[in-house]
């Protein structure tokens, strides 16, 4: 084929590729909404709507008495912007919130999709981007659609850096022809201030709901700036300062101003820990959230053709796009490399703060993961237009790979998500047992799901009493006292908030039980 003909077929070449990538999109979105649709709720997951309830039925606007992390309340990022009004509205209903986390999820895919089609200018490679993310394994999308994560973070967090990249722009088009390292270092303030001032607030709000958003964003930013403008102009400087002072303010208004929220207990894993558990925790969570094949592997589970072809083409997906990179960066513009640095400099710390942080025991760890996650299939969207068509038809193989398994995974649902938990509220309403006591996770769930119809509220059990458990509870709920009530137990788990209950039970002489499927049900009486 000569050269001329290679020219004509290239539009319809590319035109075609963004079909695929757009096929891919509405495929794994449809695949993603059923994930989200049977996801069986916990007592953590249903924190958003207990707090809809205490603000909608019990007019509890400030949430006053209700105890929260200070590292991670979520309340101005996740409950007023997105779930408080659907919860409401809909009586709360448990599937509006699942789907108000899988519209978040939507929503955070395409606006970092924009961000990419701003720092690229290349629709191939922002349709890549959202295929790439709509199609993230389906075992690493549980915590892209779990309620009370970090979701509406990331939706915070691109709208920040949409911001930067819009304001790195325009100070950018002012300062045109000045000489290289002038981008974001105009010596006078020709920043939209509009932009600036939704920047700042944007900073704050995060801040103060998620303190994951600074490992994540913000110091990343700070690092990127000092990195490729060492110039350190003076609009650019203002910006990266005031974003600095502004996370400062949220994060000691939250930590120290806050009646009621509880401080987060960070520690560092002994360098042992770090070697023997977290590294190889880290690979697996990883895996979780990239590659269904690598996943199955690497958590002993037997693989098949699908993931052994997924797990070759993620590999030659990767070091493909540690080259494309290479190149990219090295004849990209300043801005680009200023983006590039950013999220580099995102996944380094996320790493070492996965692997370091005491936070982090087991794999539900793979909740801080997701940001560096979409961070790393952007810098493949981003540096694609490096790869040539060999990329390109890696990448669509790897795609197919991705739709076959989340098919799979989708088919074997369960399609009655916490049936155990609605029966239980059944067989509590027949035994008129509507108010009762029991540890976290079987406390919350059940009051959320019965609309509190049945009220359990989460204690400890100790040898001769039993204590609230304060975090994601409220004061108030241990106000009310009834003569008559019931200790629920899980029979299931062997934890430490019910480690007294033999004794409790010999002190109280528990000598009525109701048991129920894997619960045991001790009526009380209240003096």
């Amino acid at each position: 084929m000569n050269a001329s003909a290679i020219q004509e077929r290239l539009p319809f070449l590319k035109n075609f590729t963004r079909l695929i990538f757009i096929f891919f999109i509405v495929y794994g979105f449809i695949t993603k909404f059923f994930i989200s649709l049977y996801l069986s709720l916990d007592s953590d997951s249903v924190g958003m709507g207990l707090m809809s309830m205490e603000i909608g039925k019990h007019y509890n606007f400030l949430l006053s008495g209700y105890h929260l992390l200070s590292t991670d309340s979520l309340v101005l990022t996740e409950l007023i912007p997105f779930q408080l009004v659907p919860q409401i509205l809909t009586n709360y209903n448990p599937v509006a919130l699942k789907l108000v986390v899988f519209f978040i999820f939507i929503l955070a895919v395409f606006l970092l999709s924009y961000l990419v089609y701003l720092v690229t200018k290349d629709t191939t490679a922002t349709l890549l981007f959202g295929a790439l993310a709509a199609n993230i394994p389906p075992e690493g999308y549980f915590w892209y659609t779990y309620p009370t994560t970090h979701n509406a973070t990331i939706v915070f967090g691109a709208l920040i850096l949409i911001l930067l990249c819009v304001m790195n722009t325009r100070m950018r088009t002012h300062k045109k022809g000045e000489g290289a390292h002038r981008e974001m270092n105009s010596s006078n303030l020709n920043i939209s201030w509009s932009h600036f001032i939704a920047l700042l607030v944007l900073v704050f709000l995060s801040v103060f709901s998620d303190s994951i958003i600074l490992v994540w964003i913000l110091i990343p930013c700070i690092i990127a700036h000092i990195l490729v403008y060492p110039a350190k102009g003076y609009a650019g400087n203002f910006i990266i300062l005031l974003m600095g002072v502004v996370a400062v303010i949220a994060y000691v208004i939250k930590t120290f101003f806050i009646p009621g929220w509880i401080k987060g207990n960070f520690g560092i894993h002994s360098i042992s820990d770090i070697f023997l558990v977290n590294i190889p925790l880290y690979l697996k969570a990883q895996a979780m959230l990239l590659n269904t094949g690598l996943y199955h592997l690497m958590g002993g589970r037997e693989i098949n053709i699908v993931d052994i072809l997924s797990i070759l083409l993620f590999a030659v997906l990767i070091l493909y796009t540690l080259l494309n990179m290479v190149k990219d960066f090295k004849k990209g513009s300043t801005g680009k490399r200023f983006f590039y640095t950013i999220f580099v400099t995102s996944i380094v710390l996320i790493v070492v703060s996965f692997l370091i942080s005491t936070y982090v025991y087991d794999i539900t760890g793979a909740r801080y993961l997701t940001f560096g996650t979409l961070a790393i299939l952007i810098l493949v969207a981003a540096s694609s237009s490096e790869g040539g068509k060999s990329f390109t038809v890696i990448v669509v193989a790897f795609l197919i790979l991705s739709g076959i398994s989340s098919f799979a995974y989708v088919s074997n649902l369960d399609p009655n998500p916490n049936e155990r938990e609605y029966d239980l509220i059944s067989f509590l309403e027949d035994q008129n047992l509507m108010y009762g006591y029991g540890t976290y996770w079987d406390s919350n769930i059940i009051t959320y799901l019965s609309k509190e119809k049945v009220t359990i509220r989460p204690t400890y059990f100790l040898p001769d009493s039993i204590r609230p458990f304060l975090l994601n509870a409220c004061d108030r709920w241990w106000e009310y006292r009834p003569e008559s009530a019931f200790l629920l137990v899980d029979t299931t788990r062997n934890d430490e908030y019910q480690a007294e209950l033999p004794s409790l039970r010999e002190k109280w002489n528990l000598s009525k039980v109701f048991h129920y499927r894997d619960y045991d049900i001790y009526p009380i009486t209240l003096k």
